[in-house]
């Protein structure tokens, strides 16, 4: 698997690259790397389902009608809270 496939970064995976070539590469670093974007990635899981469940009750709600009474644009106008 590469690392693009794991949601890396260009950056994270310079890093890793770079301790790779280290004479004092350990699998320790590794993990600490590894386990810091396990963390992010499930920070992010959460932010989207919460997202998830915002908009579907914004779609949920919204009749199709007329535009001033959709509720989608009065989430994004601030005018009604997702």
């Amino acid at each position: 698997m590469r690392g693009r496939d794991l949601g890396l970064s260009v950056a994270e995976i310079r890093a890793l690259l770079s301790l790779m070539n280290s004479s004092e590469f350990t699998c320790g670093e590794v993990l600490d790397m590894a386990s810091s974007h396990l963390a992010s990635i499930k920070t992010k899981i959460c932010d989207l389902r919460k997202l998830k469940t915002s908009l579907t009750r914004l779609v949920r709600d919204c009749e199709g009608g007329e535009a001033k009474d959709c509720p989608v644009i009065d989430a994004l106008a601030g005018v009604r809270s997702a």
